[in-house]
């Protein structure tokens, strides 16, 4: 019975077992399908996971920013392909390099900085540095850095401000080129808003009123006009205001820091529409220097009219057209006209049109019209003008061009009456003309001679005691050469006696001509002059019945 039982448990047992061991196959064929479903999942997680990294590293290889790992003594163990070109070298040659090596002197310090503060935990560090590559051209960039809890590296990405500083540098320079024109400039600049208030002043306005930019700008402009100078001022601008980009210019009295006016000069536009200037745009400059030469100028052209109306002289100014421009109280006077009458007027016309016998004076033959046609000036002392009555006088007159920049413009003419003079010297000819007759019939010989003992004139009984003809043969000789050898010695002491006493009485001497024949002459001779036109005027007479 016990036997009976053990063998059916046994029977039991085997039927559980193969029942359990199917269940356990089962189980272990659907375990080995979920293995093999996470198998593949972990394939396809690992496949994308590569994916992924390829694409992270493509990324980052590839990426324009550059990368860079650093450990802490700045020592590059990753970059990527950006990196490499950043620095000019070969990716696999910059590994293991120095990153610092490549930052500039002058940003270096900010760098170590940059680099103790990011492994220090401060993170982000940043910075802005300078690199150089193998061109030597600076490049500018900001850098992050990163570095992880526990992480001995720092992750730095670079970015590239190159172009960017360039541009600010560019734009830095152009306002201090800009600043520095202005502040040199002749010209202050100015803006001043419609309300009167200035909202711009130039740097250089110190240097010619006193004032800094900042104390005029945001104030009143008008309180820099000088009160008497302000309504018309006032006006002016008004009147500006009523069309848009107007120009006017006008002059003030501009006041300076120190309480002084200065005379200025200033071009004011509308721009009150220009997006940019918003307002009245000044340009103005001290013209003290102007006005002082122009009161200069004035002064100097009152003395010059003044002394061309108290000059005994006549003047006057002609045109190109010879139509007279200024005339003097004495022209008028001389002429006959009254102030107005000759302005404007050909002067050829009213005042030289006829020769002294009444023939027509043609215009292209004046000297004064050829004075102002070729600039070549010319003096005249042997024609007539004509006064407003029709009467003439003997005149002598200079006519000399104007020039204006380099070229004429017409010509100034001074005229004096010079009838006396004319007479004094028709005078004086007819009575040398009777002294010259007196001369000539006399039965003494007549000598001139100069400082220098040459004969200036002589009258033809002296030409006969020297042995000669005509005057001719012995004019500007010296009187030696006719004297005989042996008086040669004693007539240079006579002759310089003369001219130490002034006159020399009753001296002899000898003069000899071409075939030896001697001639006694006595002679009294009286020094005149000075200087060159020191000379000795003789007269001699024959002694030989004498000896």
């Amino acid at each position: 019975m016990k036997k009976a039982k053990g063998r059916n448990a046994l029977i039991v047992s085997a039927e559980l077992s193969e029942v359990e061991a199917l269940r356990l196959i089962n189980e272990l064929e659907v375990h080995q399908i979920e293995l093999e479903m996470q198998n593949n999942e972990l394939i396809q997680a690992k496949e994308q996971a590569e994916i992924a990294s390829a694409k992270f590293a493509e990324l980052y290889d590839f990426a324009p920013t550059g990368y860079f790992t650093l450990s802490k003594e700045a020592e590059i163990t990753e970059l990527n392909i950006s990196g490499a070109k950043i620095l000019g070298k070969e990716r696999s040659a910059l590994k293991t390099s120095r990153f610092d090596f490549f930052v500039s002197n002058d940003t270096r310090p900010a760098f170590n900085s940059f680099l103790e503060m990011a492994f220090a935990g401060k993170t982000p560090s940043i910075c802005d540095i300078t690199l150089s590559n193998g061109d030597n051209v600076p490049m500018y960039f900001h850098l992050v850095g990163n570095v992880p809890k526990g992480g001995g590296q720092c992750f730095v990405t670079a970015v590239d401000f190159t172009e960017r500083k360039v541009a600010e540098d560019a734009l830095i320079e152009s306002e201090a080129r800009h600043i520095s024109m202005i502040s040199n400039i002749s010209d202050v600049i100015g803006i001043l808003g419609v309300d009167g208030y200035m909202k711009f002043n130039s740097p250089n306005i110190e240097k010619w009123f006193g004032w800094q930019p900042h104390d005029l700008v945001g104030a009143n402009g008008w309180l820099m006009v000088h009160p008497d100078d302000l309504e018309r001022i006032q006006k002016e601008f008004v009147s500006l205001l009523d069309k848009d980009n107007a120009v006017k210019i006008v002059e003030y009295r501009y006041k300076c820091k120190d309480g002084s006016y200065k005379p200025i000069e200033l071009s004011a536009a509308n721009l009150t529409n220009d997006p940019i200037i918003k307002g009245v745009l000044l340009n103005y400059h001290d013209i003290t220097g102007r006005r002082q030469a122009e009161e200069m100028l004035q002064r100097s052209n009152d003395q010059l009219d003044q002394l061309l109306q108290t000059t005994d002289q006549g003047i006057y100014g002609i045109d190109l057209d010879g139509c007279c421009t200024f005339i003097n109280k004495s022209a008028l006077n001389i002429l006959g006209y009254k102030t107005g009458e000759c302005e404007g007027k050909n002067m050829h016309n009213l005042i030289h049109h006829s020769h002294s016998n009444g023939l027509p004076y043609l215009v292209e033959d004046c000297p004064i019209f050829h004075a102002k046609l070729t600039g070549d000036g010319c003096r005249i002392d042997s024609e007539v003008l004509w006064r407003k009555d029709g009467t003439s006088f003997a005149a002598e007159f200079s006519s000399f061009p104007i020039f204006d920049h380099g070229h004429i413009d017409g010509a100034v003419v001074t005229f004096s009456d010079i009838t006396k003079r004319k007479n004094a010297e028709e005078e004086i000819r007819e009575s040398e003309k009777k002294y010259r007759s007196l001369i000539e019939m006399t039965g003494m010989g007549y000598l001139i001679i100069d400082g220098k003992g040459n004969v200036m004139d002589a009258n033809p009984e002296y030409v006969r005691l020297t042995g000669h003809h005509e005057l001719r043969e012995i004019f500007a000789r010296n009187v030696l050469e006719w004297t005989a050898i042996h008086a040669r010695q004693r007539n240079a002491e006579a002759v310089a006696q003369c001219f130490r006493d002034g006159n020399i009485r009753n001296f002899a001497t000898e003069y000899e001509d071409g075939e030896g024949l001697i001639t006694h002459v006595e002679i009294n001779a009286t020094v005149e002059g000075l200087g060159e036109s020191l000379r000795i005027i003789s007269l001699c007479h024959d002694i030989n019945e004498r000896m």
